[in-house]
């Protein structure tokens, strides 16, 4: 969280009349209405990409401070629209600023990572470049162990940044619906870096159980086995079992987990 785009955000609902009362309480001035956090974020997300005044810079920090401030889920959905369905717009480089700073910060609203899964992720129209965006462009960094420069994580001491590893791992784990072909090579590196084996992990359960989940089985098989995973990890022996069976989705055959589980 920023604090200061959380204020950032506050003083321009200000300018629209709109000011919080209580913890969860907000008032518009204007028509005198009592108001969530959840109408304000319903209501008023929108017109931060609506606002013609506003450089483009401004318009992220607002807009991820609206998050900050609300924790509400819509904000991110607003923030999304544009780059998705036949007229989308090519998502400028502060969108991904914006959602760097925030996945490598020690805490992350649920908000921002729900919004990689269930959004970004999901949607074929952004899938691609959220991830080459978020991930993707570190790649080397993962394959060289986290010991080399990279865009927008970097080390100290020839140690990777803590911030850089959380931003790795979080997205990794929501990666699921990523096309195994864009996100595979990122898998294969991270698998080396101990810290982030579990995001690796649940990235490859997700990319198996999501309905929108892609995966290949040979590959993700050799990746699992790659993470030197303790034998008694939850979902381990099922997800080896069916990957091993040549399966890529629990969607197409539910019944070879079960069957999986009741080994």
């Amino acid at each position: 969280m920023s604090t200061a785009d959380a204020e950032t955000a506050r003083s321009w609902l200000a300018r629209a009349k709109v000011r919080q009362t209580g913890d969860l309480t907000w008032v518009d001035d204007d028509l005198g209405s009592e108001l969530s956090a959840n109408d304000v974020a319903l209501d008023y997300s929108s017109w931060v990409f609506d606002d013609a005044d506003l450089e483009v810079a401004l318009r992220f920090r607002i807009a991820f401070g609206l998050i900050d401030l609300l924790d509400e889920y819509w904000t991110t959905q607003e923030m999304h629209f544009p780059y998705c369905g036949s007229s989308r717009e090519q998502p400028p480089a502060e969108l991904w600023d914006g959602y760097r700073d925030r996945l490598e910060a020690p805490q992350v609203s649920e908000q921002v990572t729900q919004s990689l899964w269930y959004t970004w992720f999901e949607c074929t129209d952004t899938s691609e470049e959220a991830f080459v965006a978020l991930l993707g462009h570190d790649v080397e960094l993962l394959e060289a162990g986290g010991v080399a420069g990279g865009m927008g994580g970097g080390v100290a001491g020839g140690v990777a940044d803590d911030g850089f590893l959380r931003r790795a791992a979080r997205v990794l784990t929501a990666s699921g619906p990523v096309r195994w072909g864009v996100k595979a090579r990122a898998y294969e590196a991270a698998s080396s870096i101990e810290a982030l084996r579990p995001a690796v992990f649940h990235g490859l359960l997700r990319s198996y159980h999501d309905y929108f989940g892609d995966l290949e089985p040979g590959p993700a098989l050799t990746i699992l086995d790659d993470l030197g995973l303790a034998p008694g990890t939850e979902h381990l022996a099922e997800l080896r079992t069916v990957l091993a069976a040549g399966h890529s989705s629990h969607v197409a055959n539910p019944e070879v987990w079960a069957a999986a589980q009741g080994q």
